[in-house]
């Protein structure tokens, strides 16, 4: 059955090309002279999203108070003073926006000929920061975590996606970052599957699930280019 249909991750993929958020807060921060022991750091990343995740006002966040709430948690968590860390997050918001105007582009171009939509773990305000970077216009839908009160990699969202876009698993691809959270949930549905992986040296759990594996975002377009039907 033809591809009609793909959903994206968000975090790690629209808005960084592969790159989790944690892995650029920790390049952050070091390029800003903190080292801060890895270990150690996704720690307090942890605590960081359980703390936003209590939040009951995140739903309007704009994508920097998103980074700068991450932020603050994790300096709170590690013992150290948030003022130091306005470098990082000011870099880390224009490198985020910079990767969401080539999603923007991707998604324009996808759009005419594919039912796109975003699934992703967020805190609430993912519509808000999908607005501010001009991405609803070309999506046919949006399921946010904290708003559908389901989250990857739970099969059910994956099948709340497909109902949303009117489609069968196998008329639909899966675009992400992390094979656990994206790829293994998507393929028992029926669903193809493009990882994207900055680090082309990442060992994958299961080839036989991935269908296409790229490196960018300009790569996944060639991919549906030649795919269309």
């Amino acid at each position: 059955m033809p591809v009609s249909a793909i959903l994206f991750d968000f975090g790690g993929t629209l808005d960084g090309e592969g790159r989790h958020w944690s892995d650029r807060f920790h390049a952050a921060y070091r390029e800003a002279g903190m080292e801060i022991e890895r270990e150690a750091f996704d720690r307090a990343f942890r605590a960081a999203d359980r703390e936003i995740e209590r939040r009951a006002d995140t739903g309007k966040w704009t994508l920097l108070e998103l980074l700068a709430a991450q932020a603050h948690g994790q300096m709170e968590a590690l013992g150290l003073d948030p003022r130091r860390l306005t470098p990082a997050v000011e870099r880390l918001h224009a490198e985020t926006r910079a990767a969401l105007a080539r999603s923007r582009e991707l998604l324009a171009g996808l759009a005419p000929d594919y039912r796109l939509g975003i699934l992703s773990n967020y805190a609430g305000n993912l519509a808000t920061v999908c607005a501010e970077a001009g991405l609803l216009d070309h999506l046919a839908a949006l399921l946010d975590s904290r708003v559908e009160g389901l989250a990857k990699p739970d099969p059910r969202f994956f099948a709340l996606a497909l109902e949303r876009l009117g489609v069968a698993g196998a008329e639909c691809a899966m675009v992400g970052d992390s094979f656990e959270r994206d790829i293994a949930p998507a393929r028992p549905l029926g669903m193809k599957t493009v990882w994207i992986q900055a680090d082309p040296g990442t060992p994958c759990p299961d080839p036989k699930q991935v269908d296409h594996r790229v490196g960018t975002l300009a790569e996944v377009r060639a991919i549906f280019a030649r795919t269309r039907v």
